[in-house]
């Protein structure tokens, strides 16, 4: 069971990271400059690249579809492949998935 959920939180993990690799993809760089580290951010703006208003701007619009993403894709794990369709399993594998996610990043 818990080898089952640990799979299943790895398979969770590299199909969000496809997702972004393809967000990525369509956006280009300066469009995700957001998830960049805070150093690279600021030379950034530094070099008139971009501006903080914008980052922010892309920030807001790639923040409700990638949410969107990492629920669909817990539910999907859940139910469809698990069969679970208690609150209490979805929460726990949920959590799962989520922290594995973190720890992967």
């Amino acid at each position: 069971m818990i080898t089952k959920i640990i799979l299943e939180a790895i398979v969770y993990t590299l199909l969000y990271s496809a997702f972004m690799l393809l967000l990525f993809k369509l956006q280009g760089a300066k469009r995700q400059l957001y998830n960049y580290p805070p150093a690279i951010r600021e030379c950034a703006i530094k070099r008139g690249i971009t501006t903080q208003e914008e980052l922010d701007s892309n920030a807001k619009k790639n923040k409700i579809p990638g949410l969107l993403v990492m629920l669909l894709l817990s539910i999907v794990i859940t139910c469809a492949v698990n069969k679970q369709f208690t609150f209490f399993a979805g929460f726990w594998q949920s959590y799962i998935f989520f922290n594995v996610f973190s720890l992967a990043w």
